[in-house]
């Protein structure tokens, strides 16, 4: 029931009156006295709060939500209105409640309905439908429905497409660009072992011994950089590094991630990893190995025997024989001086071609 009048609705009913191009609402009924039935009697004009007199230019109409004699216009009302929400906010408890049911039993599954006491907070959640275009070459084939497709959604100016990533450059503004992760680790280790560690943890492994390298799930790369061929100058290092590199994604990241983890662990323990078999590549890494320590005993004394099978140098030095077992790490000579002047040399061989 409008009986009074007041309040925000009143000052802004005061600035917007003398407009031709607004308009009022009144529902309900008004009491016979009041600014409100003034207005809905064509009253051309009206005294303000403050006493001035305000012209009244603008549409007024009037209408009635009443749960009884008048359900029949608010029922159609609600039909051409289509909302999806309905809040009562004004009026008897049990007036309100009688609309409400009388509403819900014709727009039961279109319209939610609200009748919140004073105070309460009433969530409203509102889906929009949204279109997309797809472009490119994802719109070469027919689909039908139910097809699944893989793309990017872009979305701009309220338009929305779906593209392939590999064109997002040419069909968009876009620009798309790739990040190459790279990491180096000292690595101890031999390439063999770190072929056969790797093998025993991942299905897709390609070792490439030529070039020391292992391609892993065909995204991370591994490669064993020797200290001989490192440049100093741009990398400060005492030994043998491992380069980590792989293409940025989260497949890759993972992969990465595991192998890492997996590196340090030889690094750290060592141990763990002796009772491991030699692989081809290891076998062939220390033969390499026991030729370049032979050659190098060479140019100091002079062999005169060299067991390649037992890993067995002998040599002579002031007409006394010595043998040198590679394999064990140990060394066979009647002069304890002599003896020691050759671990010493051998140590440091070992200390040049395995460095800490």
């Amino acid at each position: 029931t409008q009986s009074t009048w007041g309040g925000l609705s009143r000052e802004l009913f005061e600035r917007w009156a003398s407009e031709k191009n607004n308009g009022l609402i009144i529902p309900g009924y008004c009491v016979e006295g009041t600014l409100a039935k003034d207005i809905l009697n064509n009253a051309k004009t009206f005294r303000s709060m403050d006493g001035q007199e305000i012209p009244v230019r603008m549409e007024v109409r009037e209408t009635s939500f009443s749960a009884h004699s008048d359900y029949t216009q608010t029922s159609e009302f609600v039909r051409d209105l289509k909302p999806r929400h309905i809040v009562f906010v004004h009026g008897d408890p049990n007036g309100m409640r009688k609309l409400k049911d009388r509403l819900k039993e014709e727009h039961e599954e279109s319209i939610k309905f609200y009748t919140p006491i004073n105070c309460e907070t009433v969530e409203m959640h509102f889906t929009g439908e949204k279109i997309a275009k797809i472009v490119g070459s994802l719109a070469s084939d027919k689909l039908k429905n139910g097809d699944v497709i893989s793309g990017l959604l872009i979305s701009k100016d309220f338009d929305h497409s779906i593209v392939s990533h590999e064109e997002l450059s040419t069909l968009t503004d876009f620009v798309t660009s790739t990040i190459l992760q790279s990491q180096l680790i000292p690595f101890r280790n031999t390439f063999g072992l770190l072929v056969h560690v790797v093998e025993q943890m991942y299905e897709n492994c390609d070792p490439r011994p030529e070039k020391l390298t292992i391609v892993v799930h065909d995204t991370v790369t591994l490669t064993l950089l020797k200290h001989e061929n490192i440049n100093k100058e741009e990398i400060k290092c005492r030994g043998n590094l491992l380069k980590v590199e792989w293409i940025a994604d989260p497949v890759s990241d993972m992969i990465a991630d595991s192998l890492l983890s997996l590196i340090l662990q030889m690094e750290s323990n060592p141990a763990i990893l002796q009772t491991q078999p030699k692989t081809n590549f290891e076998e062939d890494e220390e033969e390499q190995n026991f030729h370049v320590i032979a050659d190098l005993i060479n140019n100091r004394y002079n062999i005169i025997e060299l067991d390649e099978t037992q890993k067995i140098i002998k040599i002579e030095v002031d007409g006394k024989v010595v043998t040198i077992n590679h394999a064990e790490k140990s060394i066979e000579c009647e002069d304890s001086k002599l003896k020691e002047q050759l671990q010493n040399f051998v140590r440091k061989i070992d200390r040049a071609l395995f460095p800490l």
